[in-house]
């Protein structure tokens, strides 16, 4: 198992969709932050899911759900 595939199974954890067909991550960006001194990477995490309710959605990403309380 590569890195990229290793980042993308983390990602898989993290976001934690129950259902999910297939996910993709790859490098869409590169710069350099001349302010902070950082190097910065862009990266596209892609997830494709089966249909459901926004309920069942919301119970079972508990990350994206704190999120999402945080922010309203």
């Amino acid at each position: 198992m590569n890195n990229w595939n290793k980042l993308l199974a983390m990602l898989d954890a993290t976001i934690g969709f129950p259902n999910k067909l297939s996910s993709t991550v790859k490098k869409t960006g590169q710069g350099y932050d001349q302010k902070n001194g950082e190097h910065v990477i862009t990266l596209e995490y892609r997830i494709k899911v089966n249909p459901g309710t926004e309920q069942q959605k919301t119970q079972s990403m508990p990350l994206l759900a704190q999120i999402n309380a945080q922010v309203r």
